[in-house]
């Protein structure tokens, strides 16, 4: 039987790279227009529309601001992994041989999971976290890139 993940998969990409998903902002985008369609509905609708119109404008704000700045990083590398390490942002590449106890974490907070990418970096002696709710990848594909890239390189280095 083929193995889940096949560790001689010449195919599978040299580098993942990782970004703010396109699909939380525009998400943000629609519920702002939304609450504000509705806010304008309520100024015309009633008497006490008008005060419910100013309670949702904080909320209007807050997501479109939130969402402007997701966009103008969007286009912005947030993970690069590939077979000689892990670079987070434009922080300096950090090797394999200096990583250790790499993957996912999930943390649950009530009905709420939380999903978290973390490694060890040895020679910092640093515990790395990331939250990966609002990238554009999921757990399942973050576990594979991990585990086909660290095996290239102990094949790469002849450490297998």
């Amino acid at each position: 039987m083929r193995p889940f993940i096949d560790l001689n998969n010449l195919s599978y990409s040299k580098e993942k790279l990782i970004y703010y998903s396109q699909t939380i902002i525009f998400t943000y985008f629609l519920i702002a227009i939304a609450l504000l369609i509705y806010a304008i509905y309520s100024l015309t609708d009633g008497k006490d529309g008008y005060i419910f119109s100013l309670f949702l404008l904080p909320f209007i704000t807050f997501l479109i601001y939130n969402a402007s700045k997701l966009l103008k990083k969007s286009n912005d590398v947030q993970f690069r992994i590939n077979s000689q390490g892990i670079q987070y942002r434009n922080e300096k590449l950090v090797s394999w041989s200096n990583i250790q106890n790499e993957g996912i974490e999930t943390e649950r907070s009530g009905k709420y999971t939380n999903d978290f990418f973390v490694y060890y970096i040895i020679d910092q002696d640093k515990r790395v976290k990331h939250n990966i709710g609002n990238l554009n990848t999921d757990v399942l594909e973050l576990q594979h890139t991990l585990k086909i890239h660290r095996n290239r390189y102990l094949r790469e280095n002849n450490i297998l």
